[in-house]
């Protein structure tokens, strides 16, 4: 029983139960994500705005019940789910400040490949409006942040490194499966080429930064995909 730790000796048989889990997630994240988007598109379309609006934030973590699930079958406490002694308000500065970082330096890179001509990027159109953009931070922080750093940073991260013993083959496979996740959405190439790149800074900085925990992960998954709305608007 590994119980939480991420072993570097594991025996045939526990290395053959991470790669089950690891395989199971991957393919039941996949399904129940596919089918929470149909259920979007051709469901919830019919649905009140206001049930819309509230349906969102379930349906957000709907997508980590298989990982959940497993974890609670197996009784396995991940390390990356452990209380950390950090100060919460270091936490939550790291995650605002790597975010607007973040979201500046894609957003740049967009519009400057935009410019010359190496890419077509039109960003949707968006209005600053109140309600909306503090619903959209919440959503954004609660359901997306929340539930894809627990799948792909937390869950999908920490298995891959039991199974391959290393971290880089954690960290590269994590931003692959976060990629190809957005597949389902019908990102294009280079949008999925971004996500990946981006699935490999979101590892990284929590690997390598001082202060950098999940919850600092999901304060800047949250702002940066809440900035994505903002930028546009702004500009």
């Amino acid at each position: 029983m590994i119980n939480g730790d991420i072993e570097t000796n594991l025996t045939k048989p526990e290395r053959m139960k991470e790669t089950a889990d690891l395989a199971a997630g991957l393919v039941l994240t996949m399904l129940v994500g596919y089918g929470v988007i149909l259920f979007q598109r051709n469901v919830m379309t019919g649905f009140p705005q206001a049930l819309r609006l509230a349906l969102r934030f379930p349906l957000a973590w709907l997508v980590a019940l298989p990982a959940i699930a497993i974890l609670l079958i197996r009784r396995d406490r991940l390390v990356t789910l452990r209380p950390t002694k950090r100060g919460l308000p270091a936490q939550l500065a790291v995650g605002v400040l790597l975010g607007i970082l973040l979201s500046a330096a894609v957003h740049g890179l967009l519009y400057l490949l935009s410019a010359l001509g190496a890419i077509t990027f039109t960003p949707a159109k968006s209005e600053l409006r109140l309600f909306d953009s503090l619903y959209k931070l919440a959503y954004f922080l609660i359901a997306i942040g929340a539930s894809e750093e627990f799948i792909f940073r937390c869950f999908f991260y920490e298995k891959l490194k039991r199974v391959f013993n290393t971290e880089l083959a954690a960290v590269l496979g994590s931003a692959l499966i976060f990629a190809l996740f957005h597949v389902i959405n019908g990102s294009g190439i280079v949008n999925l080429a971004l996500i990946f790149i981006i699935g490999i800074v979101f590892a990284v900085s929590r690997l390598k930064l001082k202060s950098c925990t999940l919850l600092s992960l999901i304060v800047m998954h949250g702002v940066y995909d809440w900035l994505g709305g903002i930028i546009p608007a702004l500009f």
